[in-house]
C-alpha cells in the first residue's frame, strides 16, 4: 500500500453512527469481552479515561429527561487520531483533554457522555469519544431539550461553505475543523490537514484490515522466500546435473583413453581418483546446499503455514463479522421498512372502519396476495395504494378479516335498523295522523265544553263579583265606622285632655292675673317668675307652669311677661322723670331769688307743671306697684 505524503504529519477524525446495539457491542468492545478486541491486545495496560466505560448506562443517564427521535442511529462514535509524528503517543491524558475539548467545539457542551484512549494496542495516539448531542429545540408551542446527532455536523458544513449537507462535505468540514485546531490551539509545528478524499470508497481501514494486509504482505515474502528456496533448489540440481555430465563426460574419455592407452592405466587410475574425490567433494556441497535450501523451504512453509492459518482465521473472523454486520443492516433495515409498511398498512384498516371514508372494506379476494379481504382503491392516497399492494403480514391480515366481518355485520344490522326504522317511521306518521285526527275531534269538544263552562263561570263570575262587591262595601263600611268611632274615641280623648290642660293653664294665667308680682323683673330686665311667690299658689300652678304650654297659653303668658316688661320700663321711666322734675324744682327754689319777676312768673308756671306732673308720676307708680 503506497503511504501518504502526510502520514505522521495530519490528523484525522471518524464518526460511526451507533445503534442501541452498536452501544452494546462498543461497550463490549472497550471492555475487552469480544473476539476483535482481544486478537488487538499487545501488553496489560488499562484504558484511561474521565467517565467509565459502561456505555450503555453511561447514555441512558446522559440523555434521561430529553427527547430522543425514533431514529436508528443513537449516538455517534467518534475517533480522534493525532498525528503519529507530532504528538507523544504517552501523553494519553493531554491527547483525552485536546480531543474533547475539540468534540465540544463542534457539538456543544453537552455531547460526550463516554470517552476512552486504550493503552493496551499498538496505536497510541486514537481517542474514542461516544457522543449524543443534546440542545434546547424551539418550537412554536414549546421549548424542549433534545437530542441530535446530524444537527452539529450540518451546521459545521454550513460554516465551511458547503451548500449540500452530504456526508462527505460533512466529513470534509470535520477534517479541516480538526486541522485548524491542531494548528491553532495545539500549535503543532509542521501539521498537515489530511489529504482530500475523491472516491466514494471508504478511505479508514480498521485494526482487523491492516492485519489482513500485513498478513498478505508477510505472505507475499513467503512466497518470495519459498520462490528463492525453488530457485536454489533447481540451481544446485542443475549444478549436479553438470557435475553428473562432466563426470560422465570424463568417464567415457578415461575409458576410452584407458582403451586407447593401456600405458597410461595407472595415470587414468590416478586421475579417475581425483575425479571421484572431486566429484564426492562435489556432491557433498551439493548435498550440504540442497538440505540449507530444505531446511529454509520448510521453516518458509512452516512460516507461510502459520501465516496461513492466522489468515483464514482472520478471513474467518472478518466474513463472519462482515457477515453479521450485513445480515444485521439487512434485518434491521427490512424491519424497518416492514414496521413502517404494518404501520401504513394499519392506519389504513384505522380508516377503513369508517364507512364514511368510502374504502368500503370487505371481505373478498385481494387483488395481489391471499389477504382475503378487498377495498376501494380510488378512495386511497398513493402512500395507501401502495401499502395496500404490498404482502400483508398473517396477524394484520387477520384482523383486516375481523374488521370487514365486523362491518359487515355492522352494515347488516344498520340496514335492519334502517328498515325497523323506516317502518317504524311509517308506523309513527300513521299514528300520528290518527292522533292528529283523535287530538282534533277532542280539541273540538273540549272547545264546546269549554265555551259553554266559559260561558257558566261568566255567569258565576258575575254573580261572586256582585257577592264580593256588596261584601267589601259592607266591609268597607264596617271598617270606616270603626275608623270614624276610633278616631272620634281618640278626639274625645285628646279634646278631653285638652281641656283638662287648656282649663289648668286658665287657672295658672288667672292666678298670674290676680297676683302680678309673680312676675319679677331683673336687672337687664328679663322677666320671670317668682318661685317663693309661685310656692304660694299651689302645686298645681308650678306643675303647669314647668309644663309645655300650649299654644294660646303661650301667646298669654308670653303677653303677660311683655305687659310685667313693659310696666318695668315705664316704672324705670317715670322714676327718673320724677327725679328729674324733682331736681327740676330744687333749681328753681334754688334760683328764685335771682330771677327777674318775669322769670320768676315763667319758674311758678313750671314749679306748677312739674307738681302735676310728679303727682302723676307718683300715683302711676302707685298703681304700678
Amino acid at each position: 500500500m503506497k503511504k501518504s505524503s502526510v502520514s505522521g504529519l495530519a490528523g484525522s477524525v471518524r464518526i460511526d453512527r451507533l445503534t442501541l446495539q452498536g452501544i452494546t457491542k462498543a461497550e463490549n468492545h472497550g471492555k475487552r469481552l469480544d473476539e476483535s478486541s482481544k486478537r488487538r491486545v499487545i501488553k496489560d495496560t488499562p484504558a484511561v479515561t474521565t467517565t467509565g466505560l459502561d456505555l450503555c448506562a453511561l447514555y441512558e443517564e446522559h440523555i434521561e429527561g430529553a427527547f430522543v427521535p425514533k431514529a436508528e442511529c443513537r449516538a455517534l462514535h467518534v475517533l480522534v487520531q493525532f498525528p503519529t509524528d507530532l504528538v507523544d503517543g504517552a501523553d494519553a491524558s493531554g491527547m483525552l483533554l485536546h480531543a474533547r475539548q475539540f468534540a465540544e467545539r463542534v457539538f456543544g457542551d453537552r455531547a460526550i457522555f463516554a470517552d476512552r484512549i486504550d493503552r493496551d494496542e499498538q496505536g497510541q495516539q486514537v481517542v474514542d469519544l461516544f457522543v449524543a448531542p443534546i440542545y434546547s429545540k424551539k418550537t412554536k408551542r414549546q421549548d424542549k431539550v433534545a437530542v441530535s446527532t446530524t444537527k452539529h455536523l450540518k451546521a459545521l458544513a454550513a460554516e465551511y461553505g458547503f451548500e449540500k449537507t452530504t456526508l462527505r462535505n460533512e466529513g470534509r468540514a470535520l477534517q479541516t475543523a480538526f486541522f485548524e485546531y491542531l494548528r491553532d490551539e495545539m500549535q503543532l509545528d509542521g501539521v498537515e490537514r489530511g489529504e482530500q478524499k475523491w472516491s466514494l470508497d471508504p478511505d479508514w481501514k480498521s485494526r482487523e484490515q491492516l492485519r489482513e494486509e500485513e498478513l498478505g504482505a508477510l505472505k507475499a515474502e513467503a512466497d518470495n522466500a519459498l520462490a528463492e528456496a525453488d530457485a536454489a533448489r533447481s540451481a544446485a540440481l542443475a549444478e549436479l546435473a553438470r557435475a553428473q555430465a562432466v563426470r560422465i563426460e570424463e568417464a567415457e574419455a578415461a575409458h576410452e583413453r584407458r582403451l586407447a592407452q593401456q600405458q597410461s592405466a595407472e595415470r587414468m587410475t590416478v586421475a579417475l581418483a581425483k575425479m571421484e574425490a572431486a566429484n564426492a567433494s562435489l556432491n557433498a556441497e551439493l548435498q550440504e546446499k540442497l538440505a540449507a535450501a530444505k531446511v529454509k523451504e520448510a521453516e518458509a512453509e512452516l512460516q507461510a503455514e502459520r501465516w496461513r492459518v492466522e489468515n483464514q482465521a482472520a478471513e474467518r473472523d472478518r466474513a463472519k463479522a462482515a457477515a453479521m454486520i450485513q445480515a444485521a443492516t439487512a434485518q434491521s433495515r427490512q424491519l424497518a421498512n416492514d414496521r413502517t409498511l404494518h404501520q401504513e398498512q394499519i392506519a389504513l384498516l384505522s380508516r377503513s372502519a369508517d364507512d364514511k371514508e368510502g374504502l368500503h372494506l370487505q371481505i373478498g379476494r385481494h387483488p395481489l396476495s391471499d389477504a382475503g379481504f378487498t377495498m376501494d382503491e380510488q378512495h386511497m392516497s398513493a402512500m395507501e395504494r401502495n401499502a395496500y399492494s404490498k404482502p400483508w403480514p398473517p396477524a394484520i391480515a387477520a384482523m383486516a378479516r375481523a374488521l370487514a366481518r365486523a362491518l359487515a355485520i355492522i352494515r347488516g344490522a344498520a340496514a335492519k335498523v334502517f328498515e325497523q326504522e323506516r317502518a317504524i317511521a311509517n308506523r309513527e306518521t300513521r299514528m300520528a295522523t290518527e292522533q292528529a285526527e283523535a287530538n282534533l275531534r277532542l280539541e273540538e269538544r273540549r272547545a264546546a265544553q269549554m265555551h259553554e263552562h266559559r260561558l257558566a263561570m261568566k255567569d258565576l263570575n258575575e254573580r261572586q263579583a256582585a257577592v264580593d262587591a256588596a261584601h267589601a262595601d259592607a266591609v268597607r263600611s264596617r271598617a270606616d265606622a270603626e275608623a270614624r268611632i276610633e278616631i272620634a274615641t281618640k278626639c274625645e280623648k285628646t279634646a278631653s285632655a285638652a281641656a283638662a290642660f287648656n282649663a289648668r293653664w286658665g287657672r295658672a294665667l288667672a292666678a298670674i292675673a290676680n297676683t302680678p308680682n309673680v312676675i319679677t323683673i331683673d336687672e337687664k330686665g328679663v322677666a320671670s317668675f317668682d318661685a317663693q311667690i309661685a310656692k304660694t299658689l299651689g302645686e298645681e300652678f308650678a306643675e303647669t307652669i314647668a309644663s309645655r304650654p300650649p299654644k294660646w297659653a303661650d301667646e298669654a303668658l308670653t303677653r303677660e311677661l311683655e305687659i310685667a316688661e313693659q310696666r318695668h320700663v315705664l316704672a324705670e321711666r317715670d322714676r327718673l322723670a320724677l327725679m328729674q322734675v324733682q331736681q327740676l324744682a330744687a333749681l328753681l327754689e334754688k334760683a328764685g331769688s335771682v330771677l327777674t319777676p318775669p322769670q320768676q312768673l315763667v319758674a311758678e308756671e313750671v314749679r306748677y307743671a312739674v307738681g302735676k306732673t310728679a303727682a302723676a308720676l307718683s300715683n302711676r307708680q302707685g298703681r304700678g306697684m
